[in-house]
């Protein structure tokens, strides 16, 4: 069965159809963003970088390739987010 049904990600969903009826006041301080893995195989990562600067005065784009909570294993097993955050500090 073939469907017209669009879904969307959280941050393509704000910056496609809520961004322009939304009037943002930037926060004046920086803030990082960590584009998950699945943000990234969707290549939804720049749209999430563009979201933040709009809403910060500067922004930092936290470059891991893992978090390690694997969808939901993260919960049964913290040696998977320790592991996938181990460099974010250097960052």
């Amino acid at each position: 069965m073939k469907s017209n049904l669009k879904l969307y990600e959280p941050v393509e969903f704000i910056i496609d159809c809520l961004l322009p009826y939304l009037t943002i006041t930037p926060v004046v301080e920086v803030i990082t963003v960590f584009p998950v893995c699945s943000m990234k195989k969707m290549e939804l990562d720049g749209k999430l970088a563009a979201l933040a600067i709009i809403g910060a005065r500067e922004v930092i784009v936290s470059d891991t390739n893992c978090c390690g909570f694997a969808g939901d294993r993260g919960f049964n097993f913290p040696e998977l987010n320790k592991h996938g955050l181990t460099n974010l500090k250097n960052q």
